[in-house]
């Protein structure tokens, strides 16, 4: 329910559908969003030491090998590096492999779809 709410508040305050929330948003959509300049929030659980945590953050890019296959995607997370429990607390540009990508983000496991929240490009 947190996520239709967000994007409940963003369109309303906005007065315009920027923010548009699906729980089954397909990693080619995810891509080809961002490719276009539009922005990627994505949910997720993030295993840390004595925890798990659900958490939100957004998703900055990608980077490719020789073939264009994806290798990393790049996430900024506004809490710092879950990498460090959270000690760190420098979010910018946090790489991950596809494997953590896939585990991470919901629905866990699954190398189709993803939680998103894809922000449009022309809310300007």
């Amino acid at each position: 329910e947190v996520h239709q709410m967000l994007e409940w508040g963003v369109n309303t305050l906005l007065r315009r559908q920027v923010d548009r929330f699906s729980t089954g948003v397909s990693i080619e959509m995810i891509i080809g969003h961002l490719i276009k300049g539009g922005g990627v929030v994505l949910s997720g659980e993030f295993r840390l030491k004595n925890r798990n945590l659900h958490h939100i953050v957004s998703l900055a890019g990608f980077v490719t090998d020789e073939n264009e296959d994806i290798t990393h995607f790049i996430i900024d997370d506004p809490y710092g590096d879950f990498r460090t429990d959270y000690q760190s607390q420098r979010g910018n540009n946090i790489r991950i492999t596809r494997d953590e990508f896939m585990v991470i983000f919901n629905p866990t496991g699954n190398d189709e779809i993803k939680w998103g929240h894809l922000i449009s490009i022309h809310f300007c």
